[in-house]
């Protein structure tokens, strides 16, 4: 892959989302969640968002998580 100018980290940020979010998502619904340990109302939107991942698990349904304050790269784009 080309670096389209990224750093090592972005590239590695990017590559972990395209394996993570991406290519799943080709197959499966992906539902994406951009979270932050200090947020409220993120704390509050989890256990929903598991749940229903969980119950729709067999039907093709993946909850994938990006903390913002740890991947702040793919949170800005």
């Amino acid at each position: 892959m080309a670096s389209m100018g990224l750093n090592l980290e972005e590239q590695k940020a990017v590559d972990r989302f395209r394996k993570e979010v991406a290519e799943p998502s080709m197959t499966k619904l992906v539902i994406l969640d951009f979270w932050a340990e200090w947020c409220g109302p993120c704390k509050a939107l989890t256990p929903l968002l598991e749940k229903i991942a969980a119950e729709y698990a067999e039907k093709g349904v993946v909850l994938a998580k990006v903390n913002v304050d740890e991947n702040q790269f793919i949170a800005s784009q």
